[in-house]
């Protein structure tokens, strides 16, 4: 292993391996840290071909099951270890899955006499009945073959692998994927599971692409299909059907003079349910006074990560929270840092500038003129040439002096579409200016040949009425690609 490789292990074993250890040791998992002299006891089993822990398998479905007799104990292991429906990967986790779920049974109760009764392999009512094991560099040997993997955690529920963490230094760690998703879809299965909620329909709003292709994907592995209302058309179609559809209403694919008609009624049904992904935007004004009148009974849950009164207002209070200072104790996120920046913006001759406004607009009143200056005063201080360009320069010192050092690229949210191709225009410039004084003086010793490969890129919203210096922007399979890219860490071979 060469000198780089080693750094980088070492690092993924001290900055996200052990802290996460440490964190489940905490919640009160047990930990087994194996090294590469393992045998398979040091895991409890018999041999590296084997993934369950067997031992532990047995004697929790005796402390959940205390009724079970030995030889039902193993009737029981075998139903999830060697009785599969196919040969497919994805079908047999998702059997097993769903044994887990939704348990098994055996032919009697041989104490009772009570016939078929339920097995659990899990008790999900009293936790403290479960078994959770988490095992670091767990050694498996692919079945025909002297080769073996190691994941660097797996995790045990009552001796069963259910998840693989697979821990990445600090250094090339991806974003961490959306997550919004699994929780709503893993929210209907546990609806569907109930006998009083398994008929209802639920409708997920959402506009971002992203999120709709995760929910798709999500929704197929655990077993659901969800149907895709991209037109008004459509969802009111949808809308209108009893059947209990998951149904995912596409904002951003509809059109606005669509939302602009009020909808009928179209369900009376109280079993429906309205799932909001980032529910104050603005975007869902419309479509949700619609909603309001086409299924007036529907029950309707908000999800967002930045709550404002407007959140409370539509969807009530909160059911629960999470806050940034949680997640920042909890070591899921880090703390935000803000640095407060100012631009000075005064006009250079206010007197000509009063005098040229009072010339266009006499002939109002002096309430008008004050609605005048209100308007659009804002936007146009933001987005213009000068103040961008401004920004932009400073925005270049403190990456180059504080972010770019450390490996990082960087984002810049804009305040409007116009707003965003001006600032890459002015970055572009900054960035330039700044290499060619790097070039001359460099006593930091930044990384110059990175540098000079820097791409910046612009990911905008489009539609038919764009000027054409807008419309490069707007290509959402080139949006893709840079999304990708940005993601790659410095001088990856895919970048």
């Amino acid at each position: 292993m060469n000198q780089s490789a080693q750094n980088l292990k070492i690092d993924e074993r001290n900055h996200v391996e052990k802290p996460f250890l440490d964190q489940l040791h905490g919640l009160g998992w047990q930990i087994i840290d194996l090294d590469k002299n393992q045998k398979p006891k040091d895991s409890d089993r018999e041999s590296f071909t084997e993934v369950v822990m067997g031992q532990v398998l047995r004697q929790q479905l005796k402390v959940i099951n205390p009724w079970l007799e030995p030889n039902q104990i193993e009737e029981v292991i075998k139903q999830l270890t060697a009785n599969f429906p196919s040969n497919n990967l994805l079908e047999n986790n998702r059997h097993l899955f769903t044994l887990l779920q939704e348990n098994t049974s055996v032919s009697e109760n041989r104490k009772t006499g009570e016939k078929s009764p339920t097995v659990k392999f899990v008790d999900f009512a009293n936790s403290s009945n479960n078994s959770f094991i988490a095992v670091c560099q767990f050694k498996i040997r692919i079945l025909g073959t002297d080769h073996h993997i190691i994941p660097d955690i797996v995790l045990f529920l009552n001796g069963l692998p259910v998840v693989v963490i697979e821990c990445k230094s600090p250094k090339v760690q991806d974003a961490i994927a959306e997550a919004i998703n699994q929780l709503m879809m893993f929210m209907v299965r546990a609806m569907y599971r109930h006998p009083n909620l398994s008929q209802w329909k639920v409708i997920f709003v959402t506009d971002r692409t992203q999120l709709e292709q995760q929910l798709a994907e999500t929704g197929q592995n655990i077993g659901f299909t969800v149907k895709p209302a991209d037109s008004i058309a459509k969802l009111k179609e949808l809308l209108r059907s009893d059947s209990s559809d998951l149904v995912m209403a596409m904002i951003h694919k509809f059109q606005e003079r669509d939302l602009q008609e009020a909808f009928p009624e179209l369900n009376t049904s109280t079993n429906i349910l309205v799932m909001t992904d980032e529910a104050h935007r603005s975007q869902y004004s419309l479509l949700g006074a619609n909603l309001d009148k086409a299924i007036p009974f529907a029950t309707r849950l908000g999800y967002t990560g930045t709550p404002i009164d407007k959140t409370e207002r539509v969807f009530g209070d909160y059911i629960d929270t999470y806050t940034m200072r949680q997640a920042i104790i909890d070591k899921v996120t880090l703390e935000i840092v803000y640095e407060g920046r100012t631009h000075n913006a005064e006009v250079p001759d206010k007197t000509v500038m009063d005098s040229a406004f009072q010339d266009v607009f006499s002939e109002y009143t002096l309430t008008e003129r004050l609605q005048i200056l209100g308007y659009g005063s804002r936007d146009a201080y933001l987005e213009a040439e000068s103040t961008i360009a401004a920004k932009a320069k400073d925005m270049i010192e403190h990456y180059l002096q504080s972010i770019f050092p450390n490996g990082y690229k960087a984002q810049v949210v804009a305040t409007s579409r116009e707003a965003a191709v001006r600032y890459k225009k002015q970055i572009d410039l900054a960035l330039a200016d700044a290499i060619i004084k790097l070039e001359q003086s460099n006593p930091h010793n930044l990384n110059l040949d990175r540098l000079k490969k820097l791409k910046t890129d612009v990911v905008i919203s489009g539609n038919n009425k764009d000027e054409m210096h807008l419309k490069p922007y707007t290509n959402e399979s080139k949006h893709k690609t840079t999304i990708k890219s940005f993601k790659l860490p410095f001088d990856s071979e895919d970048e």
